[in-house]
């Protein structure tokens, strides 16, 4: 017996958490790489119209930004294309580790 009869809750919750930290931290490696890679790709699109790096950072993070509403529609879309690929690549990436976890999952011995 791995666990003693009156530890089992102890160990549930033990788990539990355990499984809570991984998509937490899957979460944000997810969150660094999107907001990385989108900063990446939309610098070279709006630095030449004189925004920042703070205005740029401030808008892949969600905070109140004017940079797309105020852009023209031709460096919108651009922008967008960008926030797309990226958004793609890292839903590949959350969907591999997955894969990944559900398949080590299966390896993981058996005992009672």
């Amino acid at each position: 017996m791995i666990v003693l009869p009156n530890r089992i809750h102890e160990a549930i919750q033990f788990i539990n958490i355990a499984q809570g930290q991984s998509l937490l931290l899957g979460l944000t490696i997810a969150s660094a790489i999107f907001q990385n890679r989108t900063f990446d790709g939309l610098r070279p699109v709006f630095s030449p119209l004189g925004y920042s790096d703070a205005e740029i950072k401030a808008a892949v993070a969600g905070a109140k930004s004017t940079l797309l509403a105020d852009a023209s529609p031709e460096v919108r879309l651009q922008a967008l294309k960008i926030i797309i690929k990226v958004i793609d690549d890292v839903y590949l990436m959350v969907t591999a580790a997955a894969v990944l976890y559900v398949i080590c999952s299966c390896f993981l011995p058996r005992k009672k």
